[in-house]
């Protein structure tokens, strides 16, 4: 995304005129498409590397009370304040990442370092990402065994439940052998990117095992990556009718809305998991935020992305890039200009840095000339 050049009118130190501020506005509205890559990632196989060997990237998620994982788990890298969806673990929280030169790829003269020399990927952070838990980040020094290896290990991340004395309402048993093979099978698949067996291994659970909710999760995630969205999402219907008071299949209907642009889908089945669990899923208040945004519901987006901040204002840095969207909108220049910076605090090597610098100019320039 090119940065937009700030109109010569807004920078002047004369009152603004109504089409000062429409292309003001246009210039801070051309973050929403960034908001919507930020939020729910790039649809991607790969994290962008800056040299041709490939290298795999694993570790393992294990829940802080020493349980099992309650289903299989999604990995997230955040680099550059993107999310990209690079793996799913298996049915022990094993997962790998392979990183590839065949990847997406960040330009240098944009992206690198302080020292020029390291691209975005030097910023990357790993973490798990299962609706209603927080996840441990694995820290960029797993970047320094790069050099010199091509398996590079993350340790352990760990998934815990906010709140004290909270939890989930365990899933029912795998009673039949057959199904705790296939499903085992199915985890072990998606761990090493073999999508279509591990759909197969999920079809063959739901049909030992109808009533067993992982198995349906697994299916949609398989689909998912397979990007078979329609089915991806009967798959999670079929989970959130064997658990309709667990948020879970809600947001991933929700993600899965919004990743195919269809942000009324995101925003319902948002709303119905934060209503289900409104002290946890502070990736729901996210993405209902963006989606209502997109939706022309401006109030209860910024509503929903103040609800976000409130629970946590660290984990979800782009609320801060709706709550700006927002409040500009509403010519609240000083409060939108505030948001920005929170963001630029929080992600300060951010892809966006060039799109939101921008934007600051164009509203310290609107400030200056009320």
């Amino acid at each position: 995304m090119r940065t937009r050049n700030i109109p010569a009118q807004i920078l002047s130190a004369k009152a603004p005129r109504a089409n000062d501020v429409r292309r003001l506005l246009n210039l801070l509205l051309s973050l929403l498409v960034l908001c919507a890559n930020l939020l729910h990632a790039q649809v991607s196989k790969h994290l962008p590397i800056y040299d041709a060997q490939e290298k795999v990237v694993y570790g393992k998620v294990r829940m802080a009370d020493g349980g099992s994982l309650p289903e299989l788990v999604t990995m997230e890298a955040i680099c550059g304040g993107v999310a990209y969806p690079v793996a799913v673990t298996d049915t022990q929280g094993n997962f790998q990442v392979v990183l590839t030169s065949g990847g997406p790829r960040f330009s240098d003269a944009d992206y690198a370092t302080s020292d020029n020399a390291v691209p975005v990927l030097a910023e990357c952070e790993f973490r798990a990402q299962l609706p209603g838990y927080r996840s441990q980040h694995a820290s960029p020094r797993w970047l320094k065994e790069m050099v010199n290896s091509s398996t590079i290990s993350v340790g352990t991340i760990v998934l815990s439940r906010p709140g004290a004395g909270e939890s989930r309402p365990a899933p029912p048993e795998l009673t039949s052998k057959d199904a705790k093979n296939a499903y085992k099978k199915g985890g072990a698949a998606m761990v090493s990117g073999r999508w279509s067996d591990a759909k197969s291994q999920f079809e063959k659970v739901a049909s030992l095992q109808p009533e067993y909710f992982g198995a349906w999760i697994g299916m949609g995630l398989a689909q998912e990556a397979l990007r078979k969205w329609s089915d991806a999402y009967a798959a999670y219907q079929k989970a959130l009718a064997l658990q309709p008071k667990a948020a879970d299949p809600y947001m991933r209907i929700a993600r899965a809305g919004a990743r195919t642009g269809n942000w009324k889908q995101a925003a319902e089945y948002s709303e119905a998991a934060m209503g289900l669990d409104p002290h946890h899923l502070v990736e729901g208040y996210a993405l209902c935020a963006l989606a209502n945004y997109k939706l022309g519901q401006v109030e209860i987006a910024q509503s929903s992305a103040r609800a976000g901040l409130k629970l946590d204002a660290t984990e979800y840095p782009e609320l801060w890039l709706v709550m700006a969207l927002t409040q500009a909108q509403q010519k609240r220049y000083a409060d939108a200009e505030a948001s920005l910076r929170q963001y630029l605090e929080r992600v300060p090597r951010a892809q966006s840095v060039k799109e939101v610098r921008g934007a600051l100019l164009g509203l310290q320039a609107a400030l200056a000339a009320q």
